[in-house]
């Protein structure tokens, strides 16, 4: 018997626990309330929101690079973001429509980002 394949959910906790809860530009550890996600290649440039593309970072390094490319901005990757093989976080599915306020701030971080067809 095979197991099925899921995909693994394009949440902001899926991707700092794919990268660690580590700023992939200043290579710093942060607390998640430190952290936001950024676009390798910017939104003004194309990119697109997608796992190859979206990475974890710190509040002060999204600032200094703007809306500039890694390269354009000098500051090199601690790696490239990639999909990730399976599910680095678990997910809340059942009653989510029906969750108490005090869930709110949970589930901020395991709701599915808009992104891209087929990711």
């Amino acid at each position: 018997r095979t197991r099925q394949k899921t995909q693994v959910q394009f949440t902001r906790a899926n991707i700092y626990t794919r990268d660690q809860y580590t700023c992939q530009y200043c290579k710093v550890q942060h607390r998640s309330e430190d952290l936001t996600f950024d676009h390798v290649l910017p939104v003004a440039q194309g990119g697109r929101r997608t796992w190859e593309n979206i990475l974890t970072c710190c509040i002060e390094c999204n600032r200094k690079k703007g809306s500039r490319t890694p390269e354009e901005a000098e500051m090199p990757l601690l790696r490239r973001p990639t999909r990730p093989k399976y599910s680095p976080v678990f997910r809340v599915t059942a009653g989510i429509h029906k969750t108490p306020d005090s869930w709110n701030n949970f589930l901020y971080w395991n709701t599915k980002l808009d992104n891209d067809v087929g990711v």
